[in-house]
This record gives C-alpha cells, sequence and structure tokens, in this order.
C-alpha cells in the first residue's frame, strides 16, 4: 500500500485545492489503521490530507454504513460544516460513482447532482515522462491536440486527446504532455509504452477561473476531437504503421520510445 502509485494528476490537484484554500476532505471506504498505512510513505500527500490545520478525514470504519451507501461523504460534509448539496465528490472508483448516483442525502438534497469524474484521475488519463517531452516536444507549440494512441502491447488503436503545455491552472514548472486516450481502461496502464501520432491542433492553451469549468472543456475537447478523428485525413492515422506493427521497447531511463513521422511531419511518441 504505502508504494503504490498515485494516480496521474492527483498530487497536483490537492496542492491546488489546499493553496486556493478550498475546503476539501477525504471520504473512504478504507480503514483508518489501513489509510494510515497507505500514507506512511507519502509525507506530501499525507500533509495536504491529513496533517494540516482543519483538515478532515473520514474512513469507513467510523460511519454505519460502507459504499455504495453515502455515509462517508455525509460525514465529511458535516464535520467540514458545508451542505451536502454544496460539495463536489471526485471519485476513482465505481462503487462510489453509483453510490452517489442511487442515494439520496435525508435533508440536504441529492449528491448525485453534484458528481463529476475528472480525467486526469482515471485509468485512461496519463503523463508522459518530462525528458521524452524535453526531448521530443521542446519546441512544439503549447495548445490542446487530437491523435491516436496505442499502449504497450495491446493491438488496440484508441482516439486521444492531449495538452501540451505548461497547465496554468495547476502552475506546471515543466513542460508536460498529458494524453487523454478516449477508451475505456480496467486499471492504470504505469509504466507501459504509449505509441502516439499526434494529428491535429484542437486549441490554445488557457487558464480557467474554476475546476469545473477546466473539466467542462476537457470533456468539449474530448468531444471535438472524437468527431474530427473520424474525419480524412486524420482518421487515416490510425492505421499508421507506427502504431499497428511491433514497436521495440524504450531503453531504460528512456521512458516512451520516440520519433518523427517521415510523411506526415507528426512527432510520435
Amino acid at each position: 500500500w504505502a508504494d503504490a502509485p498515485l494516480l496521474p494528476g492527483a498530487l497536483r490537484l490537492v496542492r491546488h485545492l489546499a493553496a486556493s484554500g478550498v475546503a476539501f476532505a477525504v471520504a473512504t471506504s478504507t480503514p483508518r489503521a489501513t489509510f494510515q498505512a497507505k500514507m506512511s510513505e507519502k509525507e506530501e500527500l499525507r500533509g495536504l490530507l491529513a496533517g494540516r490545520q482543519g483538515a478532515v478525514v473520514v474512513c469507513g470504519d467510523e460511519v454505519v454504513h460502507g459504499k455504495p451507501r453515502p455515509d462517508v461523504f455525509l460525514e465529511a460534509a458535516r464535520q467540514l460544516g458545508v451542505a451536502a448539496a454544496d460539495c463536489l465528490v471526485l471519485e476513482d472508483a465505481p462503487s462510489g460513482v453509483q453510490n452517489n448516483n442511487n442515494y439520496e442525502t435525508t435533508d440536504d438534497g441529492l449528491l448525485a447532482t453534484y458528481v463529476r469524474e475528472l480525467p486526469c484521475l482515471k485509468p485512461n488519463r496519463t503523463n508522459v515522462d518530462p525528458a521524452v517531452v524535453a526531448a521530443a516536444l521542446s519546441e512544439a507549440v503549447t495548445g490542446i491536440y487530437a491523435g491516436w494512441a496505442r499502449v504497450g502491447a495491446r493491438p488496440e488503436v484508441h482516439k486521444t486527446v492531449l495538452s501540451i503545455g505548461w497547465n496554468p491552472f495547476f502552475g506546471n514548472k515543466e513542460k508536460t504532455l498529458e494524453p487523454w486516450i478516449l477508451a475505456h481502461f480496467d486499471k492504470p496502464f504505469y509504466g507501459e509504452q504509449l505509441s502516439l501520432v499526434i494529428v491535429g491542433y484542437v486549441r490554445p492553451e488557457a487558464n480557467f477561473t474554476s475546476l469545473e469549468a477546466l473539466v467542462a472543456r476537457i470533456h468539449l475537447d474530448g468531444q471535438v476531437s472524437r468527431e474530427a478523428l473520424e474525419l480524412p485525413p486524420l482518421s487515416g492515422f490510425r492505421g499508421d504503421p507506427f502504431l499497428t506493427e511491433e514497436q521495440p521497447a524504450a531503453a531504460a531511463g528512456e521512458g516512451q520510445g520516440q520519433g518523427a513521422h517521415p510523411a506526415a511531419g507528426n512527432t510520435q511518441l
């Protein structure tokens, strides 16, 4: 547990919430002792979630009913002093989403009305090794792009929308490449090679006044990319040999593989 990797974007989000003074809590089905074990080797995250002044952590063994009942969320809202109807629930497990879609609160309205799923916290959202970005995309124009992606040795080629830049909403210190693969994955694919063909420019990089505005724009970018990738010439790159043929594994220290597409001039990772 202590060595389990964090989902991409999770630590950045918690840093942002803490720095912005947004009230937030942890509501987990994990027992208190297990939660503490999970946090034992994650000093910064532990401090942000449980060590800061006013921190609220509600564990599964501290409420009557665990997930998929909403007890942990209601207790977290109570300890924060915030009405449940004014809370936004971010979940990484289907049981938590089911929880908020199926159960009413008593006097506080519907939690389901306020459930959102952030792509940056889901298994199909990933971060590419910064060293690869620096080597292959240091001169790339920042913004949102559409493309095609293949994960590891899986034969499937998926539509993807990706961000290249500094992610001003979260204040990145280095240029990043963050693909959101527009497909369902049952589990994260940490450490696997990502073959990526970037084929279209969607929009410039932008900042946002709220987290909800950012999430709404992410989903709109996904919709635009899905539709654009259905049309030629972008649709034709789905069969690009770089994606359909077996690629050599990246060497140690290289992260994902990289190269240039001779015909289209598109960067591939």
